[in-house]
């Protein structure tokens, strides 16, 4: 009967397993072997019967190996020199299909002469009888852990009049450059090398860190993303900030006000797989030395600024999540023009409810159902059950540098007297439908393009109101400080006659961050007003950000008022001393004022900012005739630092 290949093989695996020395087929020959020309194999068992065992036999001669292999007319007809022929390793033959659970761990090194039992590991086989001079020590295996899970992110879209940071070969912190360290491209830390900070610490992606050995990560990275056993990751993190005040005419006044700003953040995030995840942070700000009642926004005596967990509820064919969001929470989107944290106060504006959202690699949706929390100086912070804020936003990303977002937002206030009519006082639900779009070119071009229209009720009147934003800017990247210029125009349109038609026209600034957007000294807000605005940015070392801002601002409507920055979504009456200017009969004009604001931020390190800003204020026609007309020159020095 002739022979096939598979009976051939079966008859080779018989002999092999007879009795022998053992080392394995990686191992070089002894001399003894090679005296004799035979080479030795391994066999790893996982049956019941052997399990674990490693069974070492003898390897026939290769000239034995092809005459089994291909029938001995064959090897009569192809000799095989063993002098010359490469050698023939047997591979391991696993005797069943059994598998390796998952995270086991390895074996203890066994020495000469003692029984093997367990797996072996490939790539630093363990050797019996035979010594090995060149094989490395065994390594201990990582556990199994999860790090290959993608934790959902929100993607932050830049603010408008953003001026793009240096990328290139420089000293990014002024510690790099006393060290003489100069670093080719910006560091890895993933907050923002500035004082401000316009983003969410639940949103901030420090993924990177599992590429980095914990040794090699510094005091800061070593509290992110610590694996607790083989399905939690922990991160913690915090924020120190001071901040200098001085401010003449303080809120349109004439008082001039001298105070100290304190504020501390500290948060702890855990995640379970990515499945589940409770995030909380806690928030302390002082405000010490003010002559004017401070602002509720910065004084909190301790609260919970964001205290919620997240479960995953679905993932899609192509791995994009879905997950439900309940509790305390930021909600920032956008520009920020509308729904921002505002974190230039020491309390930054946060909701409570329930939030779903999607995320995939260019298209995110985010619906919530919340109620703004009240911060309280020494109490425990607090919803208004009467005001509801809800809404749905996305986010479209073509292309890197590209932002697409389109939203409805729907603000309703039930509070007895809030909104004064035509001809009674009460509630108000205010509708917002929007879009925006911020993109650049490789030719260095900026654009930051935003319209909105509001609808719905206040007291006993309709409203019918709308603002756009229209920013054209340029970087230079090329060129010495990698400069940037914007030209800007925003506008929110008044009600030509207030009080005195069925339809109210005047937009609500909703949850805005105007202080970026308005000027420094927080007498305008995004209500009744046109601001032509000339942004110029420069780096003159890559740890030095310097700016300026000029202003023009008029009213829209010259019966209407001039709004300040607070909230359109609170009570005015929670914003002392922040209360609107007007003039019923618009002879005061529509000359507001002009604003230059110089700004400089020194990266000290990865962690540390110094933030100085100087804004002066030229009071208008209107400024002047309506309540203390001095001109206003604020200063701030701020300190902080983030880990």
């Amino acid at each position: 009967m002739r022979s096939t290949p598979l009976m051939r093989l079966a008859l080779s695996a018989s002999f092999l397993m007879s009795s022998g020395n053992l080392v394995t087929a990686q191992s070089p020959p002894n001399s003894a072997d090679a005296a004799n020309g035979t080479r030795v194999g391994m066999i790893q068992a996982d049956s019941n019967t052997f399990a674990g065992e490693v069974i070492a036999v003898p390897v026939p001669t290769p000239r034995v190996v092809q005459s089994m292999l291909i029938g001995p007319g064959n090897a009569q007809a192809n000799p095989i020199q063993p002098q010359t022929a490469d050698p023939i390793v047997i591979p391991p033959i696993p005797l069943t299909t059994g598998s390796k659970p998952a995270g086991s761990a390895e074996p203890p090194a066994v020495m000469p002469g003692a029984p093997l039992a367990g797996p072996m590991s490939a790539s630093h086989p363990v050797v019996a009888n035979v010594p090995c001079e060149t094989c490395p020590p065994a390594a201990p295996k990582p556990p199994a852990t999860w790090h290959g899970y993608k934790l959902p992110v929100q993607p932050f879209a830049p603010p408008g009049a953003f001026p793009p940071p240096p990328t290139g070969p420089g000293y990014y912190t002024l510690l790099a450059l006393v060290q003489g360290e100069e670093q080719q491209k910006p560091p890895r830390w993933p907050y923002p090398r500035g004082g401000p900070f316009p983003f969410s610490f639940a949103e901030t992606n420090f993924s990177y860190l599992d590429a980095i050995p914990f040794n090699e990560r510094d005091w800061a990275e070593k509290l992110k993303r610590i694996p607790l056993g083989d399905h939690f990751l922990f991160s913690t993190g915090g924020e120190l900030r001071y901040r200098y005040n001085y401010e003449t005419n303080s809120r349109g006044t004439g008082i001039t006000d001298t105070y100290n700003l304190f504020r501390n953040r500290l948060w702890a995030d855990m995640w379970y797989e990515d499945k589940f995840r409770i995030y909380g942070e806690y928030l302390y700000g002082e405000s010490l030395g003010q002559d004017l009642p401070p602002y509720p926004r910065d004084v909190n005596l301790g609260a919970m600024q964001q205290l919620f967990a997240d479960i995953k509820v679905f993932e899609t064919d192509k791995g994009n999540p879905i997950y439900v969001r309940i509790g305390r929470q930021e909600l920032l989107y956008g520009s920020q023009r509308l729904l921002s944290p505002n974190d230039w106060g020491d309390n930054r504006v946060r909701f409570q409810g329930v939030k779903g959202f999607y995320r995939s690699e260019k298209f995110d949706a985010d619906l919530f159902l919340t109620q703004p929390v009240a911060p309280q100086r020494s109490r425990f912070d607090s919803v208004d059950n009467n005001i509801v804020f809800s809404g749905a936003w996305f986010q479209y990303r073509p292309k890197k540098g590209h932002f697409v977002d389109a939203y409805y937002l729907n603000l309703d206030n039930a509070n007895r007297l809030v909104a004064q009519g035509q001809l009674r006082a009460g509630a108000f639900n205010i509708n917002t439908v929007g879009g925006r779009y911020f993109g650049k070119n490789d030719g260095g071009f900026l654009w930051d393009l935003e319209g909105a229209v509001q609808f719905g009720s206040w007291a006993d009147q309709s409203v019918l109101a709308q603002m756009y934003a229209t920013y054209f800017g340029y970087n230079w990247k090329e060129c010495f400080a990698n400069p940037t210029l914007w030209v800007g125009y925003d506008y929110a349109s008044g009600d030509p006659d207030p009080g005195k038609t069925g339809q109210r026209r005047t937009f609500n600034q909703l949850f805005a961050f105007g202080h970026y957007y308005l000027g420094f000294v927080d007498f305008v807000g995004r209500q009744n007003i046109h601001d032509f605005n000339v942004q110029g940015y420069v780096y003159p070392m890559n740890w030095i950000t310097a700016g300026m801002q000029y202003h023009v601002f008029r009213l829209d409507s010259n019966k209407d008022a001039l709004y300040p920055g607070a909230p359109g979504g609170l009570n005015s009456r929670q914003y002392p001393g922040a209360l609107p200017r007007r003039d019923p009969t618009g002879r005061a004009g529509d000359d507001v004022g002009t604003e230059i604001d110089v700004l400089t931020n020194f990266h000290i390190t990865d962690r540390q900012d110094v933030f100085i800003t100087y804004s002066h204020f030229f009071p208008g026609a209107f400024f002047r005739a309506t309540g203390p007309s001095v001109p206003a020159d604020f200063l701030y020095m701020q300190y902080s630092m983030r880990w």
